[in-house]
């Protein structure tokens, strides 16, 4: 390191018959890049030297020395060429290994093509990769210094020199930024998402039109302030609108909040709803469940034991319900009702309802084994599932009223959930549940089936709990029995399901299906027989 105001010359080697000479000094930012390239340094006795790349180009264009304009305030004259004041931002070709080089010893065998140097200004320095010389570009990590020369040099004989916005500009689009960003306090329904949505735009307008003006322009805007001041101001805004929905929220949970459940009061907060007794027809997912064999755990328990029992449970139940912004329609004895997509509208409802039903179980199998349920008291449970059309709203009268579902859908959707008793299953759902979630789960087709009061019949599936192995057999095997009993092949479908009994266990579906291909069997064959269950008891 030099002291202020001297110089290291060069060895005579070097200067002698050399035809000028220039400073090399580096100038990095803050952050380590190098970006910019000064111009003079001057020495204690007075004298003036200029940088590498001015000097190159001085002796490259021979331009006399009158040329020179060192006095003007805006720009400095140095030859044809304005240069920026005080200093030069490098206009970068490129990363490193933009210019083409040639190994030295090469030049020194004379081993290149002549024409890839003739006319050309040679930069003589070390660019191997072990070398210090190396330094952080904006448009590489790591570039030699005698390539961030050349670079500066083509900037100058290019004309290319990257302007930088006046005080004054750069004051006047701060300012335009910040009204930008202050747009959301007039707007009538802010919301987060909204907020997202400009904070997104908005900083990527900046960023484009930074980057046009410097690819088209050549103009430096310094993105920092902008940016700052836009999201900024966003920032304030949605504050403020936060505290006005706050207190709205106190008003509205205080009027509904005491005969409707959470969901539908956050529904009215965030607008997705109108506050009117009129219902209207949606898509939904209806999830009913109850316990099996409730009424002989019923009869065994006193009535506080019985209601600690149902607390625990509908504790466990409701949350899961909750958890995937399903909405709990009633509760009705041991049973639970809740729907999902409305009021909050959500595209995948039908995924939600099945974690939901998965949830429970999983939930019901730890209260079964927390030891907090009377001795001897295990709880199971049947879940139905189905997706359809239904008359979703708040219904009810001027003096109470219930956000609830009626419709087909929800008739459908209890009878799914009692056919867990036929099958032995604990959650079947319907084929238009399924063909929105069947890549989820494991699932197993269980029946075509036409409940009473229907015409159109619709095929079932039991949603698996566990995706294992055995099950991912147990769902072939039985695929291919259930397909065998439709061809009317009860004998090979009797075969199939025994093998699943035998190798697998216990399988309530495959014990009906055995028993319905049995009676098949046994009895003359009807002509007029189909694969479809009909089911007579609602």
């Amino acid at each position: 390191l030099l002291p202020s105001g001297e110089i290291a010359q060069p060895i005579p080697a070097f200067t002698d018959g050399s035809l000028g000479e220039g400073f090399f000094d580096t100038v990095l930012d803050k952050d380590g890049y190098w970006r910019r390239m000064i111009y003079m340094n001057l020495t204690r006795d007075g004298y003036v030297y200029f940088s590498l790349p001015m000097a190159t180009v001085e002796i490259y264009e021979d331009f006399p020395e009158n040329q020179r304009t060192l006095d003007d305030p805006n720009a400095l004259g140095w030859g044809l060429h304005k240069l920026p004041f005080p200093d030069m931002l490098i206009n970068y070709s490129g990363p490193d290994s933009s210019y083409p080089s040639i190994s030295y010893y090469k030049i020194l065998e004379n081993d290149f093509d002549p024409s890839l140097i003739k006319g050309k200004i040679i930069l003589v320095g070390n660019t191997h990769r072990l070398g210090k010389d190396f330094f952080s570009v904006p448009t590489d990590k790591r570039m030699s210094g005698l390539e961030v020369h050349a670079n500066a040099i083509a900037s100058i004989l290019d004309d290319r020199f990257i302007r930088t916005l006046s005080l004054r500009t750069l004051n006047i689009l701060i300012l335009v930024a910040g009204l930008a960003g202050g747009i959301i306090l007039f707007l009538r329904k802010p919301e987060l998402r909204t907020n997202i949505i400009l904070m997104a735009t908005g900083s990527g307008v900046i960023i484009l039109s930074s980057w046009y003006f410097f690819v088209s322009q050549f103009v430096w805007v310094d993105l920092v302030p902008l940016l700052l001041a836009f999201l900024l101001n966003i920032i304030i805004a949605t504050a403020y609108h936060w505290q006005i929905s706050r207190q709205r929220e106190k008003e509205i949970r205080g009027l509904f909040g005491h005969y409707v459940s959470r969901n539908v009061v956050d529904a009215i907060l965030s607008e997705n709803i109108q506050v009117k007794l009129d219902g209207h027809r949606t898509e939904v997912t209806i999830l009913f469940s109850d316990i099996r064999g409730f009424t002989p755990i019923s009869e065994a328990l006193a009535p506080a034991e019985l209601g600690q029992l149902l607390n625990l449970y509908f504790d466990e139940m409701i949350a899961a319900v909750f958890k995937y912004d399903g909405t709990l329609d009633k509760l009705m004895g041991d049973a639970v009702m809740a729907f999902f997509g409305s009021p909050l509208e959500v595209t995948d409802h039908q995924r939600q309802a099945c974690k939901c039903a998965q949830d429970m179980i999983q939930r019901l199998e730890k209260l079964n084994l927390s030891g907090k349920l009377p001795p001897g008291v295990t709880i199971k449970i049947g879940i139905g599932l189905h997706t359809g059309e239904a008359i979703v709203g708040n219904l009810g009268s001027s003096e109470f009223a219930d956000y609830t579902v009626i419709g087909d859908t929800v008739n459908l959707a209890s009878r799914i959930e009692g056919l867990n008793k036929r099958y032995a299953t604990t959650i079947i759902i319907s084929e238009d549940t399924y063909q929105y979630v069947k890549g989820d789960y494991l699932y197993r087709e269980l029946d075509t089936v036409r409940v009473k009061g229907k015409e159109e019949p619709k095929r079932i599936y039991e949603m698996m709990l566990e995706n294992s192995s055995v099950n991912k057999l147990l769902v072939e095997l039985y695929e291919e029995a259930l397909q065998l009993y439709r061809d009317k092949q009860w004998d090979e479908a009797i075969t199939c399901l025994q093998q699943i009994l035998d190798d697998i266990g216990n399988d309530g579906p495959s014990q009906r299906l055995i028993k319905e291909c049995q009676r098949l069997v046994s009895q003359a064959e009807d002509e007029n027989w189909s694969s479809i269950t009909t089911l007579d008891e609602k």
